[in-house]
């Protein structure tokens, strides 16, 4: 109703070029025509990612959080490595 979407693909994106496009139906069936591609590269090689840390700086718990730990912080900052 307020033009707000979002996407999350059913299973993992593929290596490799995807072109994503949207289409507008209204309730009587009018489509605005597909709009302009979206076009996004995944390359996971040579990818090394790691969280080194999830830190709470908010309410009464703070600090790094440990793996499996718990938070009060409604976005802990996380901190980390990626490729470029």
């Amino acid at each position: 109703a307020d033009g707000k979407w979002e996407f999350t693909p059913t299973t993992p994106l593929n290596n490799g070029d995807h072109a994503f496009t949207t289409e507008v139906l209204d309730k009587a069936g009018n489509s605005s025509g597909q709009g302009d591609a979206l076009n996004v590269v995944v390359d996971t090689s040579k990818v090394d990612v790691s969280i080194t840390h999830v830190i709470d700086d908010v309410g009464s718990i703070k600090g790094d959080i440990a793996a499996n730990g718990v938070t009060d912080d409604a976005r802990p900052e996380i901190q980390g490595k990626g490729k470029a």
